[in-house]
Order: C-alpha cells, then structure tokens, then sequence
C-alpha cells in the first residue's frame, strides 16, 4: 500500500509545473534615482546594462523581465511581466521614464499568410526533357 501511495505522490508532484524567470528588471529603490536631465552613463551605472536598445532612431533603454509558468508538457503561460522604458534626448540626457506591466500589453496575432512564389511548379515531363542529358552513368 506504501509502494502506490508513493507512486501517486510523485504522479502528483511532477505536474506541480516549474517557474522560469527571463530577462533582468531594476529595483524600486534604483529605479527611483532615475530624474529627467540626467545622462545616460548615469543610467547605464546605476541599472546596468538594458535588456535590449530600441532602433529606428528612437534613443531609449528597455529594461524586461518575465516571469513563465510550465505545467507537465504543456506550453508556458506567461504568468508576470514587468518593463522599464527610458527614453533619451539628442544630448543623451534621460527625457522619459516609464513602467509598464503585462496589463499593459498588446497581443498581436502573427500573420500566418505565405508569400506566393513567382516560378510556376515544373511539370515531371518538363523536369525529365530540361535535365535530359546532364547526367551520366559513372564507369564501373
């Protein structure tokens, strides 16, 4: 009876899921002593380096961590998500700090249209007559 009843338990236990944690966000306390004006080395020294940089000709820091819950073999569920957004001037001084959470989020639906191709499929005569005479049997 002991040997089942173990047997449930770690049944049990493995669909327990697992918590992941992505990315790196600052701390209140250090978020905090980010102020307009100041510049962007400042920034980098006190909340180190971003989890990534906008491009575009956008100057700005983002800062994103998520946090993902995977239960037995299903897909993760993205359970927390926490960003900071700092944007710069053309001086490099800090011009906007904002955060922003999962509630804030959009979620876009990926096209999953496919671009036509423009060749037209090759027939299996046209195949045979175009490749007829390329290739020769190799001498034993």
């Amino acid at each position: 009876m002991k040997f089942y009843f173990l047997i449930a338990c770690l049944f049990l236990s493995s669909c327990a899921g697992t918590t992941s944690v992505h990315g790196d966000m600052p701390f209140d306390e250090k978020i905090a002593l980010i102020k307009t004006e100041q510049s962007k080395a400042f920034v980098e020294q006190t909340l180190g380096s971003p989890s990534f940089n906008t491009i575009f000709g956008q100057r700005a820091y983002v800062y994103l961590q998520t946090k993902c819950v995977k239960k037995a073999f299903f897909r993760p569920e993205v359970v927390e998500r926490k960003g900071l957004y700092i944007a710069f001037d053309a001086k490099e001084k800090v011009e906007e700090v904002h955060k922003f959470s999962l509630k804030e989020g959009n979620v876009i639906a990926l096209d999953t249209d496919k671009t036509p191709a423009l060749k037209k499929p090759i027939g299996k005569w046209d195949f045979f007559l175009k490749h007829f005479g390329k290739y020769r049997a190799r001498p034993m």
